[in-house]
């Protein structure tokens, strides 16, 4: 696999990572009495999988 489109599979998972703890914060929102431990701990995923990605991103336009 080039490097390029390692790259590129990693930064969708991590899309993909921020997309799926975005989806459960809406979720436990939802519910009478949501845990705000679960809510930080998922925002605080989805800020650490963001900034990877910036990372991934500036990584892949470098040109060698």
């Amino acid at each position: 696999m080039g490097r390029n489109k390692g790259l590129r599979k990693k930064i969708a998972a991590l899309r993909q990572v921020a997309e799926k703890h975005e989806e459960k914060i809406r979720l436990e929102q939802m519910k009478p009495t949501p845990n705000e431990s679960y809510i930080l701990f998922w925002m605080r995923e989805i800020k650490t999988a963001k900034e990877k990605v910036e990372q991934l991103v500036r990584r892949l336009r470098r040109e060698w």
